[in-house]
């Protein structure tokens, strides 16, 4: 259903992860359905000739002739958000790096990206109807999206932040003491930049980083119990990590590592239903 590729620019590679494209086939034709789970980063979809209708974390998207292009941004959710394609619509999306949509919209977290899940028009970001009519060249559509984020990066300075990212994701149990003290900051100064940067607090970063953590450890090693995840991955005991889990995905661990499965290399987690 969904192919990805990598951005053209090197700097755009920085921070922006990757493009997922729906292609037409024979499974997005009969509709597809499925629960995708918080996320390091922002996604932006760029979507043709569709209609969106979303409500309470239920969003249904259906092709629509007369619907002018539309822009879907989906932020810091933190519960599944149950997604239905009832047939092929013409998307592209970007998957941006934890702090990257920062460094193309000014306060993004207060402004665009004020809700968790968001529609806007293309005028709303300075893009005109027309430029978003790609019809079903993708490529055309990649290289104007590109093109505009190229023209709308800014320098950025966070160096703090972005190292107190790396340090979550090489360590999500890493204690916010310590990591304040890692990237010289105070804790309420680094949550306060948590927020405008990141979109959500480092509390509730480091549980979406040691989810994620997890969900690829299980990836890479189907064969692995639940104690094994639980004590390979930091979680205190067995009753924390079935709280963590079921908090997050609203499915017991058992059901959720027996059904979940991912989109490509990026190894993004959702389950079908």
């Amino acid at each position: 259903m969904y192919h990805q590729r990598d951005p053209k620019s090197a700097e755009l590679k920085k921070h922006i992860r990757n493009f997922d494209i729906i292609k037409q086939s024979n499974e997005i034709e009969k509709g597809v359905s499925y629960y995708a789970f918080p996320q390091r980063g922002v996604t932006i979809s760029f979507l043709n000739k569709a209609k969106v209708q979303y409500k309470q974390n239920e969003m249904v998207i259906s092709p629509d002739d007369t619907a002018e292009p539309i822009i879907l941004f989906l932020g810091k959710y933190l519960q599944p958000l149950k997604l239905s394609y009832t047939a092929y619509v013409q998307e592209i999306s970007l998957n941006f790096s934890e702090s990257g949509i920062s460094y193309f919209f000014d306060d993004y977290f207060n402004t665009l990206g004020k809700e968790d899940i968001q529609l806007i028009t293309p005028k709303d970001i300075g893009i005109t109807v027309e430029e978003l009519n790609w019809k079903d060249d993708f490529e055309v559509g990649i290289d104007f999206i590109e093109q505009y984020f190229l023209c709308h990066l800014k320098v950025l300075n966070i160096t703090g932040i972005e190292k107190a990212i790396e340090l979550i994701n090489e360590n999500p149990s890493i204690q916010t003491r310590d990591l304040a003290q890692a990237v010289f900051m105070t804790e309420k100064t680094m949550n306060r930049q948590f927020k405008r940067y990141v979109g959500c607090s480092n509390s509730q970063f480091k549980k979406i980083i040691k989810f994620r953590k997890t969900i690829n450890d299980h990836f890479q090693n189907h064969s692995k119990s639940l104690t094994d995840l639980c004590f390979d991955n930091n979680y205190f005991d067995s009753p924390h990590f079935y709280k963590q889990i079921s908090g997050i995905t609203q499915f017991k661990p058992r059901d959720f590592f027996k059904n979940v499965s991912k989109v490509g290399l990026k190894d993004y987690p959702y389950i079908h239903f």
